[in-house]
């Protein structure tokens, strides 16, 4: 999780964790489910960058890096929403992040719907009505029929944290030039890295 919190671009003149991009902009300033605090504080000058309002199929285009994640696209500002109704579709098609059992009445869903669960439904029992929204043909009806019954139980599949590496750069410590580590500085000064400056 540090690499998240600890490394940090320049965007604008503001300094931005990987963690700031996703729940302090996309995610429209909303808590971390593991975390007490939203990223953005009310004096934050970062704060008016952050999307007004969730969209939860931003979930289905981020990527960590794990084989679970939803694969790496291209996103435009233009084409967005289609964008991301294709991604939310393409994701929940896929057996690997929801499957539905329908001899033991049961939906398994990617671990992505159970930790940010608030950010698609009130409770765990819409669940299924909303993944339903972007499965189409023989699975929705499927589901549809399911949920109606009033029968239907809600399992998280496991998620593989291991690295999705095949496109990998290995970068060196003096590939890197600037250490951004000025938070809320607009003008950072750039710094050398030090091979002996951290215990890595």
């Amino acid at each position: 999780a540090s690499f998240f919190d600890d490394v940090k671009v320049n965007l604008g003149g503001f300094i931005f964790s990987f963690n700031d991009l996703e729940h302090g902009i996309l995610r429209a300033n909303t808590r971390h489910p593991y975390q007490l605090t939203k990223p953005f504080s009310a004096m934050d000058l970062r704060k008016h960058l952050a999307l007004q309002k969730l969209d939860p199929r931003v979930h289905f285009a981020l990527n960590c890096g794990a084989n679970s994640c939803p694969p790496v696209k291209k996103y435009t500002a233009e084409a967005i929403d289609e964008e991301l109704r294709l991604s939310a579709m393409a994701f929940c098609e896929d057996e690997n992040n929801v499957a539905i059992d329908e001899k033991n009445c049961q939906l398994q869903l990617s671990k992505i719907l159970y930790w940010y669960q608030t950010d698609f439904v009130r409770s765990k029992d819409e669940l299924p009505q909303k993944v339903a929204q972007y499965l189409r043909g023989k699975r929705k009806e499927t589901l549809d029929k399911l949920t109606q019954q009033g029968n239907l139980s809600v399992k998280f599949l496991d998620y593989d944290w291991s690295s999705n590496n095949i496109n990998t750069i290995v970068f060196e410590k003096g590939d890197l030039s600037d250490k951004s580590i000025f938070p809320y500085s607009r003008n950072p000064p750039p710094q050398k890295y030090d091979k002996g400056s951290r215990n890595d």
